[in-house]
């Protein structure tokens, strides 16, 4: 009960030092993090909990030693090596426990570490280096949907601004940023189709953008050309469609050939070019079919995210972005001011934290199961002092004793790897779902955790068996 009161009591001081942690690599999108502290509740029940397992874990060598064997202790008095073989299964049936719920937590710690890989080697299909973002929401009452050239204006002269700032190479703006969980999906048909049924109507992403926006994200361009200056509202309607709208609606045609009416209520546009997906609803998710229009054309949209490419840090271009937006008309909303790679960071921040957390548990367990490979084998060279004097008297060097320690440790800890790693293949069918691109039965990671595993229990034998080298001969005869 002492041991199990003071290990709940520095457990308690690593759980206050863990939630500090937790606050601080734990994503803004999960709900109420900052709320997080020590619960009355939980405290009491890991309280309760801590005294069980003293308890429990208690009881049992206090049960051994209250029905001792009298003749069998009396011979054997002075020889520890001949405790009880009861004993010694049940403190190997606890590490091989130890090492197999520790692999268990290392197995799903490497899958998830390995999606989390996978994740970020995705192309998001624009380049967000030396990106600052900053959205600006136009009001209804300064900025009208009867009223685009007043929109045209203002976001022209954002352009402009912002272009002429030091460190700044390029500007563009776009109507739903890519990764900004934000989107809009209209009606749309292509000429020469007959119209789908209602219940079928092609729907894709549409976006409001400025021509320069493909160069400023460097965004690759697959056929045809992007929208120029020329594009205006006096000039013909034009579209740019991504890959995944060619691919979807237009397979097997050439999309430069094609014309597009969107909402019945606008006029058929010519679609000029073919650009790269841009993944917008997540960098797991499939790109989705979308169209775009130029500001220039159908500057209806109020709300623009410029994205400004800069030589210099963008973030500290913040302040002065924010600035000169709001010197155009400071009434307007500007949100979002910051580097557009924290979109990417933001994309996988939940998987990060998972990641994290399981990799935190995981390396606990390994800890765990390392601490108790070393207190067996410690106990074990203790126990067997005499038997290692005597093997030593007879002629068996450093190097066959070491290997005799050595080899009875690795023997649990491959007892308890092959234990986990069952455990880990039923279990990790539950995480199907935090999975990405790579099997719940990935041999790679099940190998890698299995040899980390042995690695540690090697590294928990090592003390011990270099101690049982120690061992004197004519001190062990004399022991006890």
């Amino acid at each position: 009960m002492l041991l199990a009161a003071a290990g709940g009591a520095i457990g308690l001081v690593f759980a206050v030092w863990g939630i500090d942690m937790l606050r601080s690599f734990g994503p803004e999108s999960l709900p109420r993090l900052s709320d997080v502290r020590i619960n009355f509740y939980v405290l009491a029940f890991t309280a309760a909990l801590a005294a069980l397992t003293g308890i429990v874990f208690g009881l049992v060598p206090a049960w051994q030693a209250s029905q001792p064997d009298l003749i069998s202790t009396l011979k054997s008095a002075g020889q520890s090596s001949a405790a009880a073989p009861s004993h010694h299964r049940l403190r190997n049936a606890l590490v091989i426990a130890q090492v197999a719920l520790g692999l268990v937590l290392l197995a799903g710690a490497g899958l998830l570490l390995r999606s989390f890989w996978n994740i970020l080697a995705i192309n998001p299909g624009f380049d967000s280096t030396g990106v600052l973002t900053a959205g600006v929401s136009l009001s209804f009452t300064d900025y009208p949907n009867n009223d685009p050239p007043r929109r045209q204006a203002f976001y022209q002269e954002a352009l402009e601004r912002l272009s002429a700032l030091p460190g700044v190479e390029s500007v563009g703006a776009i109507s739903h940023l890519p990764l900004g969980n934000r989107t809009m999906q209209l009606k749309f048909s292509v000429d020469g189709e007959p119209r789908a049924a209602a219940h079928n109507e092609a729907l894709a992403d549409f976006r409001v953008v400025t021509p320069t926006l493909f160069e400023t994200l460097r965004i690759p361009l697959k056929a045809g050309r992007v929208f120029t200056e020329h594009d205006t509202a006096q000039s013909p309607l034009v579209y740019l469609v991504n890959e995944s709208f060619a691919r979807t609606y237009l397979r097997g045609r050439d999309p430069l050939r094609e014309r597009l009416r969107v909402n019945e209520s606008l006029p058929l546009g010519d679609i000029i070019g073919v650009i790269g997906d841009l993944k917008h609803r997540g960098l797991e998710a499939d790109a989705t079919p979308a169209f775009y229009v130029s500001y220039r054309q159908r500057s209806t949209f109020p709300i623009m995210n410029f994205a400004i490419r800069t030589s210099i840090d963008p973030g500290s271009l913040s302040e002065t972005v924010r600035r000169e937006l709001q010197t155009i008309d400071r009434n307007q909303v500007v949100f979002n001011v910051r580097p557009l790679r924290q979109f990417l960071s933001d994309a996988v921040a939940q998987r990060r934290f998972s990641m994290l957390l399981l990799a935190l548990f995981a390396g606990i367990a390994v800890s765990l199961a390392a601490s108790g490979v070393y207190g067996v084998m410690t106990y074990l060279v203790t126990l067997k002092t005499r038997e290692l004097g005597i093997r030593m008297a007879l002629g068996a060097g450093a190097g066959d004793v070491f290997m005799i320690v050595l080899r009875r440790g690795l023997v649990l800890a491959s007892v308890g790897v092959c234990v986990g790693l069952i455990l880990a293949l039923a279990l990790s069918q539950v995480m199907t779902s935090l999975l990405y691109g790579v099997s719940v039965t990935d041999p790679a990671t099940f190998a890698a955790v299995a040899g980390l595993m042995l690695g540690a229990a090697l590294l928990a034998c090592y003390v011990p068996a270099r101690r049982a080298t120690k061992v004197d001969p004519l001190v062990a005869l004399r022991y006890e």
